[in-house]
């Protein structure tokens, strides 16, 4: 994670959360939440599943970005080739995730860039 003009953001907090394999959100708990902090690098990793589709929404994960003494930014990154993305109204095709391969299958990479 970088900032457009400090560069890379140490000890962001990475919020996110996510349906799960239905499209189902855990609406009483914290199923599919969690939180980390940004390293030296502004790097972040998270390990997951594919969410399910929510009703009339593409398959996303929620995202909360709070960098101490900034205002917090909010978005949600969505999987590419999703065919529900042309009907669902907050689809941007800047917040689609870039699948590589991984040892264990697939990883989904997604740089944030704040307007700090």
């Amino acid at each position: 994670m970088s900032g457009l003009t400090c560069g890379r953001i140490k000890g962001a907090k990475i919020e996110i959360w996510q349906a799960d394999a239905r499209g189902v959100f855990d609406m009483t708990g914290h199923r599919l939440r969690g939180h980390q902090l940004t390293n030296a690098e502004g790097g972040y990793r998270f390990e997951t599943i594919v969410p399910g589709a929510p009703a009339r929404r593409a398959r996303h994960i929620g995202v909360r970005i709070v960098v101490p003494a900034k205002a917090d930014y909010a978005t949600e990154i969505f999987f590419p080739d999703d065919p529900a993305a042309a009907k669902d109204a907050r689809f941007k095709k800047e917040l689609v995730m870039r699948m590589v391969r991984a040892t264990t299958g697939q990883a989904a990479v997604f740089d944030f860039v704040l307007p700090i």
